[in-house]
């Protein structure tokens, strides 16, 4: 298993992932209004590579849309196969 540092204590970790925070909203939601809201702002960093928000948001609609076809497209054929 590989391990890395992500620069946040487990305590603060724990703080951060409480979930009596009193943030409400869904996961989408919420990453949907951090994009709108910071774009240009650095959200993934590996290595040498980053990822803004606006980048990887894009990154991630484009993955719901294969998703969403690739899911039914199975609906459909299974349909036709009744």
């Amino acid at each position: 298993m590989r391990s890395f540092d992500v620069g946040i204590s487990p305590s603060a970790f724990g703080e951060l992932n409480d979930t009596g925070a009193g943030i409400s909203g869904s996961i989408p939601e919420l990453f949907g209004a951090r994009v709108a809201a910071v774009p240009d702002e650095v959200a993934v960093v590996c290595g040498g590579a980053s990822l803004t928000y606006g980048e990887l948001g894009a990154w991630s609609d484009r993955l719901a849309a294969v998703l969403v076809f690739i899911y039914t497209s199975r609906i459909v054929r299974s349909v036709r196969c009744v």
